[in-house]
Formats: structure tokens, sequence, C-alpha cells
């Protein structure tokens, strides 16, 4: 918000529009449209690090975004060749084995 100026409020009427986009049954969003090219997305100058790391150069711990860029490492889709590069690194397995969209018994 410092960066570009914006207040409390300001910011606050923005996520509340946005979360009545997503409640839109007319726009659907799915989860794997979301999630589809994840490395692009983590990369530096992307939505996930980049502010997450001007952030921490504020002294900010970018708390939200660190779990969403988790969640976005932990995330798989066969038919992306992004989603499925990271899920065979052990690295960026869910912490209690497999994989946190594997839902295989």
């Amino acid at each position: 918000m410092a960066k570009h100026g914006f207040n409390n409020d300001e910011q606050e009427a923005y996520v509340q529009k946005i979360l009545v986009r997503f409640s839109n049954p007319y726009l659907p969003d799915t989860v794997n449209r979301v999630g589809r090219a994840p490395l692009r997305k983590l990369s530096r100058h992307e939505r996930f690090i980049g502010p997450a790391a001007e952030l921490a150069e504020r002294g900010v711990v970018p708390e939200a975004l660190l779990g969403a860029i988790a969640a976005a490492l932990r995330f798989t889709d066969p038919a992306d060749a992004e989603a499925t590069e990271p899920g065979r690194n052990p690295a960026f397995r869910h912490p209690r084995g497999g994989h946190s969209q594997d839902h295989r018994p």
C-alpha cells in the first residue's frame, strides 16, 4: 500500500470488490486456471516474489504472500508442465507426504 500511496480504506474497498468478483458464478475461475504456470508466477518480478521482496526490504514479513507461495509450490496439475515439475522435487512436497493436490488414497 505504501508503495502506491493507498490508504487502509482504499485497500479494504479493493479487497471487498475482488471478493464480490470471485463470488460471481458467471465468472468461473477454476483452481487449475489460477494455479497454472506456477514457475512463471513465482519468478522474481511477478505477482508473488516481487511484492514479497519489496515488503521484506521495508522490514515487513510478507506472511500472506509466503502462504500463497507455499501453496503455489505445492500445486500440481498433470496437464501443466510447470505444475508437474515442482511436484517431482522433494523440497516442494507437502509436509505430511504427497502433494497438496494429490487426492489418491
